[in-house]
């Protein structure tokens, strides 16, 4: 049961790339398509379910993209994305809306992008139709950029979320969730974090004090 659970759940690209925040969280696998695996994610949301009803906490380490969902607070701006996925905010789309800001056309189109992106799980996928053959531009940057932004986090793992809240709605009223944010979903779910000081001052790394999602102030951008 426990590796059916991980195969519909994978270590964000933070984790993945080693670097951002949350670099210790699961999201949910947008690769989990199939009707075998978003049953599971239907049972892994009847699970947190229970959790809540029972107080019987689990010993889940997940993105706050996830909670964001169990209280129907959509994911949509790029700070949302850095916290799985700070490499793709930082060298694609900052840099498309830096160029875009600074009126560098010729560097932009240097870039070579086109209306394809990659999805969390690697797949790539035309942001629109004929995407292939539309590059970034100056004037197309913008809706580039929301399109991109519209794929992390909504369509790209549209099923799977759905599919966990179909799963939760079973044990808990979804609409009572909305009461809390995502923070408060998760210690719904997960209880108080125990936190071992010692254990963390002995295995903090310390950089840059200008974090990754700090450095996104200035360009925020929402889908709509």
């Amino acid at each position: 049961m426990k590796t059916q659970i991980i195969q519909v759940l994978r270590p964000t690209n933070n984790n993945l790339n080693d670097e951002g925040n949350y670099r210790d969280c699961c999201t949910l696998n947008a690769a989990a398509r199939s009707e075998e695996q978003l049953e599971m994610i239907r049972f892994l949301g009847r699970l947190l379910g229970v959790a809540i009803r029972t107080k019987d906490y689990l010993d889940l380490c997940l993105a706050p993209e996830f909670w964001a969902n169990i209280v129907s607070d959509r994911p949509n701006s790029l700070r949302d994305l850095a916290t799985s996925d700070v490499f793709t905010v930082r060298e694609i789309i900052r840099e498309v809306l830096r160029l875009r800001r600074d009126g560098q056309g010729s560097n932009l189109e240097n870039l070579e992008l086109n209306f394809v992106a990659a999805t969390s799980d690697g797949r790539d996928v035309p942001l629109i139709r004929g995407g292939e053959s539309v590059y970034v531009n100056l004037d197309n940057a913008h809706e580039f950029v929301r399109r991109l932004l519209r794929l992390r986090l909504d369509t790209e793992s549209r099923s799977q979320r759905m599919a966990i809240r179909q799963g939760l709605s079973e044990i808990v009223p979804l609409s009572l969730l909305t009461l809390y944010t995502r923070r408060q979903a998760e210690r719904l779910v997960c209880g108080d974090a125990d936190i071992d000081i010692d254990l963390l001052e002995d295995n903090t790394v310390y950089g840059d004090t200008t974090s990754d999602e700090e450095d996104l102030k200035g360009d925020e951008l929402e889908v709509k």
